[in-house]
């Protein structure tokens, strides 16, 4: 949920881990060239849908991006590419995706209209009209980096909570069901640098080079690796599907017994107190709710057995 043209400038140091979530701030938007007013996004992961979890995304797109990522910072714009490079490439390849679909999106809008510098205001409609208990809009206007005023934009400067809500819609988590509170894959074990799979599975991946000249992004590779992992069977099935398909270059999916090893390390259940942000209490409601459901359908069956 931002600008196209904020692509080409993020680099390794924009990303840092939250909580249950991944945090990213831009250095500078195009109404806040200091950087002054810019708030951290709260980028969570899809246990549900590997199609749909920024993590995996993220974590591929870095191991596939390689060697072009020595001596460079940007995660995105190869080194010596003028700016905004990115952005171009990133829009055509959008357009290029949904051209197939403009029968489908005609029905919604006009399809001249459509255009990949919609796509901010598409994910700030799709948070706000999916539910009937939306995130705030202060929440949404600080995502897209939107002002709502100059007094309004000082004092609710912050809100992580509101974001976090925000993130978790913008991943594809479904905001009336009792698992939207999930929490992202993770590896069980306290120390994963400490583990020997774990460490032949990242070397393997990102290599040992990427690991120790952009140490300070570790922390937020072990969860994008993680991820991987865990989405490593619907990965290979799309491998396997597609000949030629670009998961076939990840290195990790062609060893299987270490992807046995490691799937058992990594788990969307409570460890390490690790616990889930960004949850609306109507979500428990509806856990409650599910739950004593449940026993008054096993009352009900408990008295229909006696009178039978």
């Amino acid at each position: 949920m931002a600008r196209s043209a904020s692509v080409d400038p993020l680099s390794f140091a924009n990303f840092r881990p939250g909580t249950d979530s991944i945090i990213g701030k831009y250095d500078d938007s195009k109404m806040d060239k200091a950087g002054e007013r810019l708030s951290e996004k709260n980028i969570y992961a899809n246990p549900n849908d590997f199609r749909l979890c920024y993590w995996t995304g993220m974590g591929i797109w870095v191991a596939l991006r390689g060697n072009k990522l020595k001596g460079n910072n940007r995660l995105f714009l190869d080194k010596g590419v003028k700016e905004g490079t990115c952005a171009s490439k990133y829009c055509e390849q959008v357009s290029t995706l949904v051209s197939p679909y403009k029968q489908h999106i005609a029905v919604h809008m006009d399809s001249t209209r459509f255009n990949p510098y919609g796509l901010r205001k598409g994910a700030a409609t799709h948070a706000v009209s999916g539910t009937t208990a939306p995130p705030s809009i202060p929440s949404i206007a600080r995502r897209g980096e939107w002002s709502i005023g100059s007094v309004l934009d000082v004092y609710w400067h912050f809100g992580s909570v509101g974001d976090q809500y925000l993130g978790r819609i913008l991943a594809g988590l479904n905001p009336l069901v009792p698992d939207f509170d999930i929490l992202p894959p993770h590896w069980q074990i306290e120390n994963p640098l400490a583990d020997a799979d774990v460490i032949e599975g990242m070397e393997l991946t990102y290599g040992k080079w990427m690991m120790e000249e952009h140490a300070q992004f570790v922390p937020v590779l072990l969860r994008l690796f993680a991820c991987i992992v865990f989405h490593s069977e619907a990965l290979i099935r799309t491998m396997v599907q597609y000949p030629g398909h670009d998961f076939n270059k990840l290195s990790i999916l062609h060893r299987r017994q270490l992807l046995q090893r490691l799937h058992q390390k990594v788990t969307i259940e409570a460890t390490n107190g690790l616990v889930a942000t960004g949850i609306p209490p109507h979500i428990e409601h509806s856990r409650q709710l599910t739950c004593l459901l449940s026993r008054m359908d096993g009352v009900l069956n408990v008295l229909a057995n006696q009178n039978s």
